[in-house]
């Protein structure tokens, strides 16, 4: 008996280290959107034993504020979740079915307002014999309205199928291969080790009814969205920061950033350092919220600084959230002073020369320039101030 627990407990110690994240300070929401093998209701015993209740659970109990939503339903193909404005082509004989409110890619954004989306059509699209190039169109349209505010996309491959109701398999291939090379790093491979060579399902996955895949086919699955480290990519931040410098701004420093991507966001709290290691906020910025447009935001800092020092940006969302950028040094030292008025007075033999100034720092002995008159005795003055003052009034007598 003694030796059973420990071997339950090694198990439960090696699941928890297959999939340990980094991130684990903060809870994220996801949601699943696709057909039945998302939905999870046919193909495993238990509908917990499917991908999608595996993931919830998985990602649920990394953080309290989690949250992992399936809006996925049986039958559907790719028309069905299109965004609710999109009007499908009337095709005579073969129409093309109309956004479902209930289950599309609309309902996902606007009822839950996710960080990411998980998006699972597998087969239905070629088993209805739609083009390849509507299936691609679908997916783009999909995609591009989840990324117009800037929701991290996950896409998983077609799934091999032995009932196709009389349409080729080949497309399930074709469009398996494009989806990807389309969406690269966050394409997640349910095809290989499923499916044979002609497209058809290896009987050890295989549910039984042509079409689903089994218990053991959903654990893998599930494996390999786990691999994904959705939370780690999450937690990189909500912004696509496309720049972020600092440049002499008078006696202070102006920070300046360049987002082309905002999610959920509400303001940038900009930081100050001298050591790159204990911040200071020191401005807020507010944010635009969840977009993809090219949005220029600047932050001047009016302190006096003559040694090297940091800036970062500290983010927070609208589920006060936070995340913080990398830090950026600024090593080029202020102008030494800041002339605030110049101007002379002629007398009879003298000009006399006033400045001010709204800072000066470390200024030891400077030349005036007065330009000298050609007199036999005529000199350029020389300025003596030295140290660092906030402020200084200055006059000169240049004898001629």
């Amino acid at each position: 008996m003694k030796q059973f627990y420990a071997l339950v407990l090694l198990a439960l110690l090696t699941t928890a280290s297959t999939y340990a994240q980094v991130c684990t300070d903060k809870g994220f929401r996801l949601v699943i959107v696709g057909s039945s093998t998302a939905a999870g209701w046919t193909g495993p015993s238990h509908i917990d034993s499917s991908f999608g209740r595996r993931l919830k659970r998985h990602l649920e109990a990394i953080h309290p504020d989690w949250r992992v939503y399936n809006i996925a339903s049986s039958g559907i193909n790719s028309y069905s979740v299109q965004p609710t404005w999109y009007k499908p082509p009337v095709i005579p004989g073969d129409s093309r079915p109309s956004p479902d409110p209930s289950i599309n890619i609309t309902r996902a954004i606007n009822e839950y307002s996710p960080d990411a989306i998980l998006i699972s059509l597998p087969s239905n699209d070629a088993a209805s014999g739609y083009p390849l190039s509507e299936q691609q169109a679908n997916f783009n349209r999909i995609w591009a309205t989840a990324d117009s505010m800037n929701i991290a996309v996950w896409v998983t491959s077609t799934q091999p199928r032995d009932q196709m109701w009389g349409a080729p398999r080949q497309p399930l291939m074709d469009m398996r291969d494009w989806l990807a090379t389309r969406f690269g790093a966050k394409y997640i491979d349910f095809w290989t080790g499923f499916a044979n060579s002609d497209g058809t399902i290896n009987p050890t996955y295989a549910y039984g009814d042509g079409i689903h895949l089994n218990n053991a086919a959903h654990k893998i699955m599930f494996d390999r969205v786990a691999a994904e480290g959705i939370p780690d990519t999450l937690c990189k931040g909500p912004i696509r920061l496309q720049l972020l410098g600092v440049t002499a701004a008078g006696s202070g420093r102006q920070v300046s950033w360049t987002t082309t991507g905002e999610r959920l966001m509400s303001r940038y709290i900009v930081q100050r350092s001298v050591d790159s290691l204990a911040w200071d906020s020191i401005g807020v910025v507010n944010a635009g919220g969840s977009n993809i447009a090219t949005l220029n935001y600047t932050y001047t800092d009016n302190s006096t600084q003559t040694t090297a020092i940091y800036y970062r940006l500290k983010l927070r969302d609208t589920r006060n959230r936070l995340f913080y950028t990398k830090g950026v040094k600024f090593d080029a030292q202020p102008a030494p002073y800041a002339l605030t008025y110049f101007n002379g007075a002629p007398g009879y033999d003298t000009v006399r020369l006033n400045w001010g100034t709204s800072y000066e720092t470390k200024l030891g002995v400077s030349k005036c320039n007065a330009k000298p008159l050609p007199r036999p005795g005529s000199r350029s003055p020389m300025c003596r101030h030295s140290g660092t003052r906030p402020r200084s009034v200055h006059t000169i007598i240049q004898i001629l």
